[in-house]
């Protein structure tokens, strides 16, 4: 199992941002405050997959920290 903390900020430009240090170069932006978690999940999961980072069946799980 794979383990992945992704921290979300917003930003001055009135976006979130989310990046994580488990998987670096990822960063996702999104205007709405509630899709940003799904949209960063989703994202991350892909971004492993076409990295080649994750196994078939390995399972992943999503820790996520709000920095203000």
């Amino acid at each position: 199992m794979r383990h992945v903390t992704i921290i979300i900020e917003h930003q001055p430009e009135n976006v979130y941002l989310a990046t994580s240090d488990d998987l670096p170069g990822f960063n996702v932006e999104s205007e709405d405050k509630d899709k940003i978690f799904d949209l960063s999940r989703d994202l991350a999961l892909q971004f492993l997959r076409l990295d080649g980072e994750l196994g078939k069946d390995e399972e992943v799980t999503f820790d996520f920290e709000v920095r203000q």
